[in-house]
């Protein structure tokens, strides 16, 4: 049932020949995943804090899971690079995926790749 609520929900959002009419619900879907996200750092935080951390290093699926990461912030910063015009810009979202994670990815997607359309009066 959900798969097909989440499947149903990405092909709303990829649809290209829609893509104008769909750009407020991708801003919404990618803004919601980064809150959902920012949520269940904060439980984790609130449960164990940072000593947790340790644990999930010690195993190797854990390892795995950061080169994950860290894997996913080094494709993310390639893509940034390649979008934004200013280099500076650029480095610093780069250095913020890999200082605060992919919530900083998420924020980029809002708020670059998803802009809001700025209409103005005449």
């Amino acid at each position: 049932m959900a798969r097909g609520f989440f499947y149903g929900l990405l092909k709303i959002a990829v649809d290209g020949r829609r893509f104008e009419r769909n750009k407020h619900m991708k801003r919404i879907i990618v803004g919601l995943a980064g809150l959902a996200f920012l949520a269940k750092c904060i439980e984790a935080y609130m449960q164990v804090g940072l000593s947790g951390f340790d644990a999930v290093l010690a195993q190797p699926w854990g390892m795995v899971t950061l080169w994950d990461v860290f894997l996913g912030g080094v494709c993310m910063s390639a893509i940034i690079v390649t979008y934004e015009k200013n280099w500076r810009v650029a480095a610093l979202w780069a250095l913020l995926i890999f200082g605060l994670g992919h919530v900083v990815s998420a924020a980029w997607v809002v708020f670059r790749f998803l802009p809001l359309e700025t209409t103005s009066k005449s």
